[in-house]
């Protein structure tokens, strides 16, 4: 009788180990790429494409995704190639987009833009009015946290701006 009891035991807790041992699939997150697709999906709200612009819009898409794949396979340049090519592959791509769009498309574009921009100041106005109530700062504090929070963002904004850096060096 005790052999069976230890027995048991032991299949069940060596079924217990294999079980927390078990890789588990993890949901790939690509949270980078779906916040991407979020701004890209509330820019082009409201722009009324046609159907040829859609489909040329795809294949332009289609045919510089392969030029960037083509580029990652390639093994003899330099890292700071790289990036130069693809930031070149980057501006090749919204030269050709802003080709077929027509300019009553690109201002509703830029006033998208705007109002996503507004729609950003409104949340952070009220994450910090948050913040401040949950931490019970001061009215002066709150102003010094502002006052840097601005000031990290003016410096975010001149990185993003600057045209000589490339993508990895605004990163960096």
């Amino acid at each position: 009788m005790k052999r069976i009891i230890t027995l048991t035991l032991a299949f069940t807790l060596a079924g217990f180990s294999l079980f927390a041992q078990q890789t588990r699939e993890t949901n790939t997150h690509k949270k980078g790429n779906d916040m991407q697709h979020g701004q890209m999906k509330a820019m082009m709200k409201d722009v009324n494409l046609t159907e040829a612009q859609k489909t040329q819009l795809k294949a332009n898409r289609e045919a510089n995704k392969a030029k960037m794949d083509a580029l990652k396979k390639e093994e003899n340049i330099t890292v700071k190639e790289m990036n130069q090519r693809k930031a070149a592959l980057q501006q090749e791509q919204k030269a050709q987009m802003e080709a077929i769009l027509t300019t009553e498309q690109k201002n509703k574009i830029a006033a998208n833009k705007s109002a996503m921009q507004a729609k950003r100041t409104e949340m952070g106005e009220k994450k910090a009015a948050m913040m401040k109530e949950k931490l019970g700062l001061s009215n002066e504090q709150a102003e010094k946290l502002k006052a840097q929070n601005q000031e990290a963002q003016a410096k975010i904004k001149a990185i993003q701006q600057n045209e000589t850096l490339s993508m990895e060096q605004k990163r960096e």
